[in-house]
């Protein structure tokens, strides 16, 4: 993403999912980003249709005011130890992934 998108300090995490906490608190150490959800995560996808529409109807002067009318419910801070057995299990993980690679293949055939 970041290829694509300048680095941001924070991201929003919506839908569903941003209802837990404990997943919150995991993509913030994993990214190593702080969490911000808005106070109704599933909705988001309405509140980014009615910006779309204050900025058409010239309520708002740009989508980066949007912004700040977006009210937070909760943020999460990286937590450095939790990420460093995030990313050792990473590492377990994808050697895992390249062993039992040709086993899963021939489980799915």
């Amino acid at each position: 993403v970041e290829k694509k998108v300048p680095r941001q300090k924070t991201l929003r995490f919506v839908g569903g999912g941003a209802k837990s906490e404990i997943l919150c608190q995991i993509l913030a150490d994993v990214t190593g980003h702080e969490i911000q959800v808005p106070m109704d995560p599933q909705n988001a996808g309405a509140a980014g249709a009615a910006m779309v529409c204050a900025l058409g109807l010239n309520t708002i002067s740009s989508l980066d005011e949007a912004k700040d009318l977006i009210r937070i419910r909760s943020a999460y801070t990286p937590d450095p130890k939790a990420a460093e057995v995030y990313d050792r299990m990473f590492l377990v993980f994808k050697q895992l992934y390249a062993k039992n690679k040709g086993l899963f293949r021939q489980i799915n055939s």
